[in-house]
């Protein structure tokens, strides 16, 4: 293959010889994974001796999204606990219904009843820490949907009120697999903005060690909706870049905080995501023993 630049490509097909996974007659000690499975992974790779990072046997196959955050709002309490802080801070609200069905009536009034309850408990939650902000929650597919099959819910009425395009959506995920389990979720606003643009911060870590993420952009998006759709621009975050948001923090009269704003963000978002890779860990050890 012939690259934009004019550089020469060879593309070799892999194959496994005595139980190991080679490329164009190169062998390699790891084989680092960057596919989902969504739809199951190839049966060959069972009997590789050679270790998976991650394991092809944690694919959206297998993993589930409610699981994942039962770890983590676990995880979230104890560390709240430890720390005297409120746990509903760092915690997400997060409900499962199975065998949803969205072409039927009766699936739609059970789906609704979830959000209406999810929606007044986040409301009196808001209350009693004097939020003055709308409820809204995520309705989205329980496994990985690269931003498929999600949608913003403000009104219990906005499900039984679905029309056809949206239920369609909702029914298909990734790789045209149907949609049988949902998520009810949280909303959290997006309260990053970077050049008058809502912006979220995904954080990269090798081990427990952050070593820096990107933030992901939307021109048409607000902060109450899914970035990570047709239109999202990504652009590079450093842990340094952490000291232009400072406008992040404040006090609660609304006057920015005297910490050093890279440090106490990069320990905030840090501190998610060292709880995300711990919930994730315990999601492996429940499904690879």
């Amino acid at each position: 293959m012939t690259s934009e630049s004019g550089k020469v490509m060879k593309a070799y097909p892999t194959e496994v010889k005595n139980q190991k996974l080679s490329v164009g007659g190169f062998e390699p000690d790891l084989i680092l994974l960057n596919n989902d499975f969504s739809s199951g992974y190839p049966k060959k790779l069972d009997g590789l001796t050679q270790p998976i990072l991650p394991s092809h046997k944690m694919g959206w196959h297998t993993r589930r999204k409610n699981e994942h955050f039962i770890h983590y709002n676990r995880l979230a309490k104890e560390l709240a606990d430890i720390l005297g802080v409120d746990a509903w801070s760092l915690q997400i609200q997060t409900e499962v219904m199975e065998h949803v069905n969205f072409d039927d009536e009766a699936s739609l009034q059970k789906l609704a009843a979830v959000t209406e309850k999810m929606l007044r408990e986040i409301g009196e939650a808001y209350a009693a820490r004097k939020i003055k902000r709308k409820p809204f929650v995520f309705i989205k597919s329980n496994t990985g949907t690269y931003g498929m099959g999600i949608m913003v819910v403000h009104d219990a009425k906005e499900v039984l009120n679905m029309n056809r395009r949206t239920k369609n959506k909702m029914a298909m995920g990734k790789n045209g697999l149907t949609t049988e389990s949902v998520v009810i979720q949280e909303g959290v606003p997006t309260t990053a903005v970077i050049d008058k643009l809502t912006a979220e911060p995904v954080i990269y870590l090798a081990g427990t060690d952050l070593i820096g993420g990107f933030l992901r952009t939307h021109t048409e998006r607000g902060d109450e909706e899914n970035l990570n759709s047709k239109g999202m621009v990504f652009r590079k975050l450093c842990m340094t870049d952490l000291k232009n948001m400072r406008t992040l923090l404040k006090h609660e009269d609304d006057e920015p905080c005297d910490d050093d704003p890279e440090t106490v963000l990069e320990q905030s978002y840090g501190m998610i995501a060292r709880l995300s890779a711990l919930a994730t860990g315990l999601e492996i050890k429940d499904h690879i023993r």
